[in-house]
């Protein structure tokens, strides 16, 4: 894998009066990506990169990635390397259906497929605009980490609607659904 990374030369004036001009705290719903890249020097970057904005959890290992998700880790949006040795980004993508809270989106991160299934799925997600090819400006990057999850419910926003798919569950209980029904209607009106 060969990374090119363009650092913009800052001087520690800059920094440091953009760090004390930038909110404590940002809101506490931020959005959970889980990066996924076994080269620890691209996963890193990719890390410092997105830390701004977004929580990272960084695996350097897809099977302890794979583990993670079906252990009920919730993510926004997976950054996955697509060649990666024992486990490829196309298996760790096709192993990850099967997990009970359901598989999250996926942002793949390639320097080029080399092997049918990876450069197979390298088409399919490019076709998506769910493929960011090395190498990749972090503003690149961080735009397409936008995009996608402008498109998909966050970790908190689902945790919401599973909330309220509880609370109408047990109205539906208490009343029947057709009251709940006509009782919705009602409101419409």
């Amino acid at each position: 894998t060969t990374v090119t990374a363009f650092i913009p030369m800052v001087h520690q004036e800059k920094t440091e009066a953009a760090r004390a001009a930038t909110p404590a705290a940002s809101s506490p719903k931020r959005a959970k990506l889980m990066v996924i890249d076994d080269d620890l020097l691209v996963s890193k970057l990719i890390e410092q990169v997105v830390s701004k904005d977004y929580d990272a959890q960084v695996f350097n290992d897809p099977n302890a990635a794979l583990a993670a998700l079906r252990a009920g880790a919730m993510v926004d949006l997976v950054l996955c390397d697509l060649m990666m040795p024992d486990l490829d980004g196309s298996q760790l993508y096709e192993a990850a259906a099967d997990i009970p809270q359901g598989r999250p989106p996926f942002l793949f991160i390639t320097g080029g497929g080399v092997t049918k299934g990876s450069i197979d799925l390298e088409h399919k997600m490019s076709k998506q605009g769910r493929l960011v090819s090395k190498p990749f400006k972090g503003a690149e990057l961080r735009a397409k980490i936008n995009e996608m999850l402008s498109e998909a419910p966050t970790v908190a926003e689902k945790s919401n609607m599973q909330t309220d798919a509880s609370i109408i569950a047990d109205l539906e209980d208490m009343l029947g659904a057709d009251k709940l029904t006509a009782a919705y209607e009602h409101l419409q009106n």
